[in-house]
């Protein structure tokens, strides 16, 4: 019967109303920074975008559509793979004595920014599937959304743009509007690196600007990682009228790198991070009212030893 009415929607290019009813969550992100907003969906919806999102999946992955260093919202990558990778291209810069340079940066309300024509253009371009395509633009062209805090009902919102947060096809369709954001930085001396990264900064901001995104410059961050005794802090870059300085170090998906590669900041950070643990594992190990001790390797495992051994493998 589901599939009976799957079938008649995308043959029939009939898209339920109901469908563009969202209700979404407001979750307080740490540190009073705002909101993260979570969007629900029908359930049928849901049902049919992971129907969907398999076969763009398998789309995108047979015909290397999404490059390989696209590491986020992919099958058999992760973010230990990436930071490996980054690790050991630092290492191999290191070994013939170049300068490695780490730009970090973020898209300002990426899933809120992205344009519905230019993504159903780059599915067009990508030959999917004219029905597939016609779902896909009537999730992301028009959507009304019912905001709530605290289970309290805060405002309805109707928008045109954007994929919905928490949605299974956002992911997936983020990666196919961003795909062609990778460039390579080239080698460089000294005297070009700040040269170097500015204009690849800038060269990106255009491209997203295009595509009605744009690089949150208080967010950006760049790191010079050489084993030089020259420090290398007074390199600077400037995005949008914003000076930017080399930082002595920077934190990547939980990985603290250093401007020399010798790891000391990481390993204060996750020896204070699992030190804050052991009073857990104390008051559970109490001779009178304690836990057993299989509960109780369990939860070091899960408390202690998970954030000893994060980027481990890096």
């Amino acid at each position: 019967m589901i599939r009976k009415i799957f079938n008649s929607i995308l043959e029939q290019n009939t898209f339920p109303p109901q469908w563009s009813e969202y209700i979404t969550i407001l979750i307080p992100k740490p540190g009073n920074k705002g909101y993260r907003p979570i969007a629900l969906a029908p359930n049928l919806l849901k049902l049919l975008e992971k129907i969907i999102k398999k076969r763009l999946d398998w789309y995108v992955e047979n015909d290397y559509i999404i490059s390989p260093s696209q590491f986020g919202f992919r099958k058999q990558k992760s973010t230990q793979d990436s930071t490996t990778l980054l690790v050991s291209k630092a290492y191999l810069s290191l070994s013939k004595k170049q300068v490695f340079a780490f730009p970090m940066l973020d898209i300002e309300g990426a899933f809120d920014n992205v344009d519905p024509n230019t993504l159903i253009q780059d599915l067009i371009e990508l030959k999917i599937g004219s029905k597939t395509t016609a779902f896909i633009q009537e999730i992301v062209s028009f959507r009304n959304i019912s905001f709530y805090l605290k289970k309290k009902h805060i405002e309805d919102k109707p928008t045109t743009k954007g994929f919905p947060q928490g949605s299974v096809l956002s992911p997936i369709l983020f990666n196919i509007y961003v795909r062609k954001i990778f460039c390579n930085m080239g080698q460089c001396s000294n005297f070009q690196i700040a040269e170097a990264i500015k204009e690849d900064a800038n060269q990106l901001s255009h491209w997203l600007k295009q595509r009605g995104l744009n690089i949150a410059p208080h967010k950006y961050q760049f790191i010079l990682i050489n084993n030089r005794r020259k420090s290398l802090k007074h390199i600077k870059i400037q995005i949008d009228k914003t000076d930017i300085f080399a930082a002595d170090q920077v934190k990547f998906l939980g990985v603290i790198f250093d401007s020399e590669l010798r790891w000391l900041p990481h390993i204060k950070d996750i020896k204070n991070r699992a030190m804050s643990t052991l009073n857990i594992l104390k008051a559970f190990s109490n001779k009178k009212f304690g836990v057993k001790p299989p509960l109780l390797l369990n939860t070091y495992k899960a408390l202690t030893r998970s954030i000893l051994e994060w980027g481990f493998s890096s």
